[in-house]
């Protein structure tokens, strides 16, 4: 006995609607983890002003927040916790702070970078002129004003980094709306300090 056409339709109906349930259902654990992630390393940051000590978001994570950065205009508000370390594994939670340059807030030059796709999207909404906010590792706010953004390609050396200056470096790939990852420009926003904190 063969089945019938209606059966096999029936059949591939539920076959679709399991799968559609399955991939929707596997994006809601992303998206869940995500956000519970967000609200982890923001517990943290508020746990490492009131210590005086770096805390992890959770107890197997190797980062903690160390700064917070807060931008707003007139149709952008972001709100971000920068984690140690500009690596993979910190980088998809939040922006990561370069090891071997400043903290942000501190004297010196700092370098966070994050994905031009997520966290550091807005960036391309940036103006030079724009004042951005930094929360130091001590709870104290500085304010920062965007001097200049250029594009740089790493191929032709690494990014200069002038000394001296307490600065902020937001680095994130280029271009924005590339499908592709992993090429070699950079988008660099330099940010100076204004002396008024």
């Amino acid at each position: 006995m063969q089945p019938s056409i209606h059966s096999l339709l029936r059949g591939l109906a539920v076959a679709l609607l399991l799968a559609t349930v399955s991939l929707y259902g596997h994006a809601g654990y992303l998206y869940s983890k995500a956000v519970l992630a967000q609200w982890l390393i923001a517990d943290a940051w508020q746990q490492s002003l009131a210590e005086h000590k770096p805390v992890r978001p959770w107890p197997w994570a190797d980062t903690w927040p160390v700064a917070r950065l807060k931008y707003q205009n007139h149709d952008t508000v972001e709100d971000l916790y920068v984690l140690e370390g500009a690596a993979g594994n910190s980088l998809a939670f939040g922006p990561g702070h370069m090891a071997g340059t400043a903290l942000p807030g501190t004297p010196g030059n700092s370098v966070v970078g994050g994905h031009r796709d997520t966290h550091f999207a807005f960036l391309k909404e940036l103006q030079v002129g724009d004042h951005l906010q930094v929360q130091g590792h001590q709870g104290e706010w500085h304010t920062y004003r965007i001097d200049q953004a250029r594009i740089r390609d790493i191929n032709q050396g690494p990014l200069w980094l002038e000394s001296g200056v307490d600065a902020l470096q937001l680095i994130t790939c280029y271009p924005f709306d590339s499908i592709s990852s992993g090429g070699p420009l950079r988008y660099q926003v330099s940010l100076l300090r204004l002396n008024n904190d």
